[in-house]
């Protein structure tokens, strides 16, 4: 799959996923939907208010550093249903890690959602 194609797809389907999970766990999903309706809200507001700030400062940045493209490396050519073989850690530095919130142990994150 391309990298484009996966990002893509990873996107539109994320927030569904998430809701989806959230069943299992209904305090974290009215979390979740309360903290996407109040980014969104605040996003509107200051589109509204002033549209090229909010363009340069929020909406770009957010379309174009999507986690989904950050996780292809991490994914990519590993098609198995088995979660802790579905990813790879990619430990490139300490601040890697650090300005990513550990992005590189993305291993350890398919192995908590099997405890979900």
């Amino acid at each position: 799959m391309s990298r484009l194609r996966y990002t893509l797809e990873v996107t539109a389907k994320s927030y569904y996923r998430a809701f989806q999970v959230g069943k299992k766990h209904p305090k974290v999903q009215k979390q979740f939907i309360m903290m996407v309706t109040l980014t969104g809200l605040v996003l509107i507001g200051f589109k509204v208010l002033k549209p090229v700030n909010a363009l340069i400062m929020f909406w770009a940045p957010m379309l174009l550093s999507l986690t989904a493209d950050a996780t292809y490396a991490h994914h990519s050519g590993l098609d198995t249903d088995e979660p802790t073989k579905a990813s790879r850690n990619i430990i490139q530095s300490e601040w890697y890690n650090r300005l990513t919130g550990n992005l590189g142990y993305h291993t350890a994150n398919h192995f908590y959602c099997l405890k979900c």
